[in-house]
């Protein structure tokens, strides 16, 4: 029996300059009518595999699901660096084991998260 602890630390801040840069280099180029529009929006729903739908207002707004997730994981990756959590294992594993117990129950290592399970043949 395998036991998952997720630890969680205090936010650490990083005063790193290049790091300072790209922060306030993504603040400079940054569109306020975007970021508007995008805090204000509702997901309306997927128009085809990499194109979303969402309203502002009376208006909607196609766009690709891509370029945007791109943009936001950069973003998050910034705000968020060094500060990733640590996931400890009650007992020592393999990198094969810790796959494959990952794979049986994904639940515990990403409890928020509903990840559809697909069948999948390890070998």
């Amino acid at each position: 029996m395998v036991t998952v602890f997720h630890l969680v630390s205090e936010r650490r801040h990083f005063e790193l300059t290049s790091l300072t840069r790209l922060r306030e280099a993504v603040k400079e180029s940054a569109d306020q009518v975007l970021r508007e529009t995008f805090r204000d929006s509702i997901f309306v729903g997927c128009v085809s595999e990499k194109h979303c739908l969402i309203q502002h207002q009376t208006r909607l707004y196609i766009f690709s699901m891509e370029r945007v997730a791109e943009e936001f994981f950069y973003q998050r990756l910034l705000d968020e660096f060094g500060n990733c959590g640590v996931i400890c294992l009650s007992v020592i594993m393999t990198l094969r084991d810790i796959l494959l117990f990952f794979f049986m129950d994904r639940q515990l290592f990403f409890p928020s998260c509903r990840i559809r399970h697909r069948s999948t043949t390890l070998r």
